[in-house]
């Protein structure tokens, strides 16, 4: 198979971090409650992922022929603000080497 041909959710899957994540030896934090709010560790991927309790990805417009809620659409507009701030970190590391 050719480099780059294998989808990113498939190549996370078979990856050695998944199978850490599932066997709870990596993000296996304790949960913590905020008023009354269960907060976890997570991981933060694009929509090419699929959603788990780990992970969490944009909500997707597929299957909604009204849209997102307002409240959706604020979700999806934090999550890309941190993932455009990841992004960019991770751009400045690759200029360094």
């Amino acid at each position: 198979m050719q480099p780059g041909t294998r989808p990113d959710n498939t190549m996370f899957e078979e990856s050695v971090l998944y199978q850490m994540i599932k066997e709870e030896k990596f993000l296996a934090g304790p949960t913590v409650y905020v008023n009354a709010l269960e907060y976890r560790e997570f991981l933060l991927a694009d929509s090419g992922y699929n959603q788990c309790s780990f992970l969490v990805t944009p909500i997707d417009l597929v299957g909604r022929p009204y849209g997102l809620t307002p409240e959706e659409s604020y979700y999806n507009y934090r999550v890309s603000r941190v993932r455009c701030r990841v992004e960019i970190a991770i751009g400045a590391l690759k200029n360094r080497f």
